[in-house]
Order: structure tokens, then sequence, then C-alpha cells
């Protein structure tokens, strides 16, 4: 036995310090670290660093398999023939979850502030050390057992936490869990969570926003008590009830929306929410936990509740405060009751002319059409089937685009358009249904693009029209549609590109320059650089 004792602490040491090696993903990627343990496919390594990271095995190496199998059949005698396989026998720990394939993972350290209890095979944090300070990550994994509990009074009072990161395997926050945590800024509470205990986030007074996921179905009594910087939260769908004194006390609140599953409000619910000035409920008006909840949901806040248009049991009243339609709602209803006649998508042109779906009578009224966010996007008027009178159009951020003018289905009188940054897109005058006199147009800085003059549809007069920069394009003569006189444009240096003349359509004379103002022969040679 004597013997035996020093050839097995041999064996150990030589496993357990097993050489630094180069391991190979299938993917070519290499790293160098020593050989840790491995368990149920997943083999743990260690970094020169010291860090440790896993790899499942069938995404290593043929050689790194066969080195990892050659331990396994590494086996001594211990005692009276018992034999056992040091590797095992040394590395107890059991990586049991598998990582991303080919990627070496680092396993993230288990910070030393947390305390904990495994129970069942799962992991509940029980506490942390007061002097814990700025960002903590609780791991998901502890002693290869799942963490699936927040436990009661685990961080209460530990005031120099920054920022803690809950990993998605909880699935429950206990009674004061977080409560006093006054540094903590936010919190994003994980979607397998189903359950927030009482009190869970009480006094957390540097707590802005909270992200609850949805799987969420009960929050606790004051959970979220005098938690006064909390500006804003996100209550799931999955919740049914706010508890007494839920958010009593969270004097930055300002506007907080009730998803239609909550059916009760609890006892001062949100007391003393002092900047609280609108709660929209989605759904049926909710009840009071007790007889006498309801009157005291809103002591001391002075809320405006809102309700959607088809939702039950509303009065002008809920809980002392008054009840109106949300306001999304109220716009948009309020924006339909401003517009006059029927939607565009009612009528139907049959031979140029307008008529109601299934009317045979050609349609004379007000008409308008809208944005799918319900804005308006223009509003007209017909007369026998025909637009007739001033039609108007808006951009979908409600400045006008379009303003024109008909009689009997054609275009006549002033025509004005407009950018969508308000800037005057074009602006001319149509004389039943032809351009007729000055049509201007300009760029979307406010730079005029052309002006030209029209007589019966046909230019007639001077014609121009002008870079974004401002520099001069072309200018010419018409008369009666046709080209007459002198022409000339430029290049966008300001140097002459074209001179030409014309009689009476026909060209009499031209010349042309390049950029430099040299003189060529044709118009390609002037354009070439």
């Amino acid at each position: 036995m004597i013997r035996i004792i020093p050839f097995l602490i041999f064996c150990l040491s030589t496993i357990c310090s097993a050489e630094l090696r180069t391991w190979t993903a299938v993917n070519g990627n290499k790293v160098e670290a020593n050989y840790i343990s491995s368990s149920k496919g997943i083999v743990k390594l260690r970094l020169k660093s010291g860090k440790l990271f896993e790899v499942p095995k069938n995404k290593l190496s043929k050689d790194d398999n066969e080195f990892i199998d050659s331990l396994f059949k590494k086996e001594v005698v211990v005692g009276s023939g018992v034999r056992k396989n040091l590797s095992r026998a040394v590395n107890g720990d059991k990586l049991e979850k598998p990582l991303a394939e080919t990627k070496f993972v680092e396993e993230i350290p288990l910070d030393p502030n947390l305390k904990y209890e495994i129970q069942d095979g799962t992991v509940t944090i029980t506490g942390c050390d007061k002097k814990a300070s700025g960002a903590l990550t609780i791991t998901a994994t502890i002693e290869g057992k799942p963490v699936t509990s927040i436990g009661r009074l685990a961080f209460i009072l530990c005031t120099s936490l920054t920022r803690i990161t809950i990993p998605d395997s909880v699935t429950s926050i206990g009674d004061q869990a977080f409560a006093g945590c006054r540094a903590l800024t936010s919190i994003t509470i994980p979607n397998r969570v189903t359950s927030i205990g009482h009190q869970a986030f009480s006094d957390c007074g540097g707590l802005t926003s909270v992200t609850i996921g949805d799987s969420v179905t009960s929050i606790g009594r004051k959970a979220f008590w005098s938690c006064t910087s909390l500006k804003s939260i996100t209550i799931p769908d999955g919740v049914t009830s706010i508890r007494e004194k839920t958010f009593g006390g969270c004097t930055s609140l300002t506007s907080v929306t009730i998803p239609d599953s909550v059916t009760s409000i609890g006892h001062q619910a949100f007391i003393s929410c002092t900047r609280l000035t609108a709660v929209t409920f989605l759904g049926d008006a909710p009840k009071g936990r007790y007889s006498l909840s309801l009157p005291q949901a809103f002591k001391n806040s002075v809320p405006t509740i809102y309700r959607k248009p088809e939702t039950n049991g509303w009065s002008d009243t809920f809980a002392g405060r008054p009840v109106k339609l949300s306001k999304e709602d109220n716009e948009f209803i309020n924006s339909l009751a401003k517009l006059d006649g029927v939607n565009g998508e009612l009528l139907e042109k049959r031979n140029e002319i307008f008529y109601l779906k299934d009317s045979d009578t050609p349609y004379t009224g007000k008409t308008f059409s809208l944005y799918n966010n319900g804005q308006k996007m223009s509003e007209g008027n017909f007369k026998n089937g025909k637009p007739d009178g001033l039609n108007r159009g808006w951009h979908i951020n409600g400045k006008q685009s379009i303003e024109s003018n008909w009689n009997n289905g054609t275009l006549n009188g002033l025509q004005v358009a407009w950018h969508k940054n308000g800037q005057k897109m074009s602006e001319g005058n149509i004389k039943d249904g032809k351009e007729d006199g000055v049509l201007m147009f300009w760029h979307e800085n406010g730079q005029k693009i052309r002006e030209v003059n029209y007589k019966d549809g046909k230019p007639d007069g001077q014609w121009a029209a002008w870079h974004e920069n401002g520099q001069k394009i072309r200018e010419e003569h018409y008369k009666d549609g046709k080209g007459d006189g002198l022409q000339r444009g430029w290049h966008e240096n300001g140097e002459i590109l074209r001179e030409a003349n014309y009689k009476d359509g026909e060209l009499i004379s031209v010349k042309f320059w390049n950029s430099k103002g040299e003189p060529v022969d044709t118009y390609e040679e002037a354009k070439a650089e």
C-alpha cells in the first residue's frame, strides 16, 4: 500500500497538470490551453491566462479527440484491485450546457460577492456582500446547475451596485430581492421570469427604467415602491393585477399603459405619483381588488385616464379621475370628424366618369384620402362624376403638397405644388387644360430650376433653366412653340457651351465651346472632358 500511494500521487499530478497543448476546432480555429475535464460531450479547457472555457467534443479535431480518449483509458489500481479512471476521479465537475458550434467560449467566473444554495438541482441566489459595487453579473449556471431564482432579501441594501445582469435562466424574483439598491439605474427582467415578489425593487431611488419580460404574470405589493427616479415602465400582457402600492411614490413617473390582461387594481396602486399625468388602459375597466381599492388607487396623483373606444365598463370617471378616449384614438376620431365627403377608395372610374361603387349615378360631392396612419392625404370636389373646384393634397409630414383647380374634369386656374420641406416646387396657370402664362419650378433649396412662358399650351417667349447652384444652364426664345431667335447654353463652370440661331423652328447657325472656353465642332466635343 505504501508503494501504491506515491504512484497514485504521481499519476494524479500528471493528469491534473496536463501539459499546455494546441487544440484545433473542426473549422480550423486554434487555441493553446490545458485539458481540465470532459463530461457528456463537453470538454473543459484552461487558457494560459487561467480563464476556463468549454467546447463540444465533437467540434474538436480527430487528434484532440484521440488525446482525450487516451486519458480515459489510463487506469490505476487503488487498494485491492479496484480500478478508477483518474481523469474522472480528479475532475468531478460535469459540464452539461452545450455551447455554440466550433467556438471556444469562455466560462464567466462566479462573482465572489454572491452567496447561493443548491436545492433539487437548481440554484437560488441568497445573498450578496453589502460592500459590492459597480456592475455585477449573475452567471446562468453555478456548479453546473441552472440559476433559477433570486431569493428573498438577496441584494437588499447593496447600495453601491449600479448594474445587475440577471441571466435568462431565472424564473422568479423573491420578496425585497433588490430593495434599497439605491445606485441601481436600470434593470432588465428576463423573459422567463413569471413572478416578481413583494417590495422586490422598493426604494431603488436611482432606478430610471425597468423592462419586464413578457412571461411575468404576477407583480407583488410595493414592488416598485418609492422608485423616485423611475420614468418609464412597460407592463407585459400577462399581468392580471396591479397590487397594493405597486408603483406608490414613483414621483418621476409621467405615464403608464395598462395592458388589457389587467382585471384588478390594488389599494393605492399609484399613490403619490405626483407627476403622473396619463394612465392608458387597453382593456375593459378593471375592478378593485377589494371594495375600497379603487377610490384610493390614485390617491395624491392627478392623472387623466385614457381608454380605447371599443372597451367596456367605463364611465366619465374611474377611481375619481376623469376618463377620456385614448389620445391617439381621440385624435384619429377627431380627424375623421373633420373629413367631409367619402373616401376616394369608394369611387371607381368608368368611361372617364367617377361613380360610387355599386352605384350607377355619377358622383357629386366631396372626397378625401388618408395615409395608413390616418393622416389626411388629399381632399377634393366632384360634380357629375368629374373633378370640379379646389383639390388639395398633403405630404405624410402634414405639409401641403399640391393645390389645383378643376372645371368639369379639366384643370383650369392656378396650380401650385410644394416639396416636403414646404418649399414651393412649381406654380403656374392652366387654362382649359393647357399651360398659359409663366410657369416656374424650384429646387428643394429654393433655387429656381426653370421659367417658361406659355401660350395656349405651347412655349411662347423666354425660356430659361438653372443648375441647383444657381448657374444658368439654358436661355432660349420661342414663338408659337417653335425656336425663334438666339438660344444659348452654359457649362456648369459658367463657360459658354452652345450658341444657336433659330427662325420659325429651323436652325440657322450654331457654335460650340468646351468647358475651357475653346471652340469645337460638335456638341459631343463640347461636353467631353
